[in-house]
């Protein structure tokens, strides 16, 4: 585990999309770059920054199946780099690409996917509309809270095409055994939050990104985001914490 570098002074700036960059620079070796991300309470996440550069063969199973039930235009939500763009690519599917971060944008379309930039709650019209929504690695937490993910659900069904499905992966956060996880939770539901609405912020050396919402949620939670956004829960595989969830327009 690398520590985050000390003594300089911190520069706000693209954190997460500067670690994929540096990562590729590095020939995206595992061990040469780390991407970190703080919660607002101190706790500390670090992430070899490969992981996000990987190829299909080395992901979790649950976000390898995934994908595999894309059909028709799709579009990869918090897309990062395109890893889960490739394969769908290879298979002759349209898929577009969505992410917030400047430097992973920038990156994809190096790497040869089509990715745009934009927030996943104001998605531009002219996208055109899409068969199959992607919301992969643990990406359902893009809905940020309650009030958030009924905003990028609504702004879904807009884009969505008759029988469109939304696939995705996710985190249920009463799963998480580490007491700070549920010490935290319980600070957010006492304050009208969701249990896991995690405040974040990415780190890469002194370089730190804007806060932001990021939900982890049970399948129940999800049902309930989606019953009242006009999606409906049709599908769950659980593994562990983590799980494959897909919703379909009601």
């Amino acid at each position: 585990m690398k520590s985050i570098t000390k003594g300089l002074p911190l520069v706000a700036g693209d954190a997460f999309g500067a670690a994929l960059q540096a990562c590729h620079r590095a020939g995206s070796r595992a061990g040469t770059t780390y991407a970190v991300f703080e919660r607002d309470d101190g706790m500390l996440t670090v992430n070899d920054a490969v992981m996000y550069l990987s190829e299909h063969h080395s992901w979790p199973d649950i976000d390898y199946r995934a994908p595999l039930a894309a059909t028709g235009r799709v579009v990869d939500l918090g897309c990062g780099a395109g890893r889960h763009m490739l394969p769908l690519q290879q298979r002759g599917l349209e898929v577009r690409g969505i992410d917030a971060s400047p430097g992973t944008v920038a990156l994809a379309r190096a790497l040869g996917v089509d990715a745009d930039l934009a927030d996943i709650s104001a998605l531009p019209d002219e996208l055109g509309t899409f068969d199959t929504f992607l919301l992969l690695g643990g990406n359902f937490g893009l809905l940020g809270s309650r009030e958030g993910g009924h905003r990028v659900l609504a702004t879904l069904i807009r884009l969505a095409r008759p029988g469109a499905c939304l696939i995705g992966t996710a985190v249920n956060p009463y799963q998480l055994t580490d007491p700070a996880h549920q010490q935290y939770g319980d600070i957010n539901t006492g304050a009208g939050r969701m249990f896991g609405q995690y405040r974040m912020r990415a780190r890469y050396r002194n370089m730190v990104s804007d806060w932001f919402d990021q939900l982890l949620l049970s399948p129940e939670e999800l049902n309930e985001l989606a019953l009242s956004s006009g999606w409906t829960l049709s599908n769950v595989e659980e593994e562990g914490p983590m799980y494959m969830a897909t919703l379909r327009l009601t």
